[in-house]
C-alpha cells in the first residue's frame, strides 16, 4: 500500500475518523511537507472504492468550496 494511503488508515483509526482539514495537519506533520485537500481527496477515494473505508458525513463550512 502507498505510504500517504497507509498514513492517512492510522490517523483515521487514531481520531476514529477525522476532516480532510486534519487529515492535511496530521499528514504535513508525519511526513515533513505540505500536502493539499485535493491530494487527500485523491487518496480518500481510492480508499473509498477499495472498500478500507466508508465516508460517514460531508461536513460543509461556510465558506464556498468543497466540502470537509
Amino acid at each position: 500500500m502507498q505510504e500517504t494511503r497507509r498514513l492517512i488508515l492510522e490517523i483515521l483509526r487514531e481520531y476514529d475518523g477525522a476532516t480532510v482539514e486534519t487529515l492535511m495537519n496530521e499528514l504535513s506533520t508525519r511526513r515533513g511537507e505540505q500536502i493539499t485537500a485535493v491530494t487527500i481527496r485523491h487518496h480518500l477515494g481510492i480508499l473509498q472504492s477499495d472498500e478500507l473505508i466508508t465516508i460517514r458525513e460531508l461536513k460543509h463550512t461556510a465558506k464556498p468550496g468543497r466540502p470537509q
